[in-house]
């Protein structure tokens, strides 16, 4: 596999499906992680909570136009095998039956007050909960998925790099800023919410006891 020590910019685009199902709408979601190795992930989520992940590594560079093109054909292959796999389950309504499945919906309720307590704070919009590898499990905004599907594995891959470099250890927080608005990072447990605020830097603090009290 290709091991990672420097922002990698030449990525592949994601690809996002959804499936319906009585239970729910089950997303699947493939993005091209680069850190800490090149490799593609397809997530399925249903209602927020991972059921399955599957990940491919990426045994080349992405230093040319053709390995980038040749990378977005791995990624689509990917993306439709584990879109082909998901569907044959979703048929055969055996979903709601997997260990999978359960585990996930009582992870799901566990965050329920979190996300309540986070979009009801003054000023937020925005709010997003990903997993480390990018796949969104919560957005408020359906509009906005691909933008932060894209950047989510960006903004992770880039604190893993300066992590690494600097022996700083694992980051917790960020703050994003610019002149009209500013983006809130927090980690929580396995997952980081993200959400916007015009002051970001105090904005991050009230996110940090809400994880803290859910913690």
């Amino acid at each position: 596999m290709a091991q990672v020590d420097k922002p990698v910019y030449n990525v592949p685009g994601g690809q996002l499906s959804y499936i319906k199902h009585p239970a729910g709408t089950v997303h699947i979601q493939t993005e091209f992680s680069t850190y800490p190795t090149l490799r593609v992930i397809t997530t399925v989520i249903l209602n927020g909570a991972v059921l399955f992940k599957e990940a491919e590594d990426w045994n080349r560079e992405l230093s040319s136009d053709e390995d980038r093109r040749s990378a977005d054909e791995f990624l689509r292959v990917q993306h439709a095998k584990v879109y082909e796999k998901t569907l044959k389950v979703v048929k055969s309504q055996n979903l709601g039956k997997e260990d999978a499945y359960s585990k996930a919906v009582e992870e799901q309720k566990a965050s329920d007050d979190l996300i309540d307590e986070t979009r009801s704070m003054s000023g937020f919009k925005g709010l997003t909960i990903f997993d480390q590898d990018g796949a969104i499990l919560y957005t408020a905004d359906e509009e906005r998925d691909s933008i932060i599907a894209k950047s989510a594995p960006a903004l992770a891959a880039m604190a893993g790099i300066l992590s690494e470099r600097f022996n700083a250890g694992q980051f917790d927080k960020a703050v994003f800023k610019s002149a009209g608005n500013g983006i809130c990072w927090v980690s929580f447990e396995d997952k980081i919410l993200s959400a916007e605020n015009p002051k970001p830097e105090s904005a991050i603090k009230q996110m940090e006891e809400i994880v803290a009290r859910h913690g």
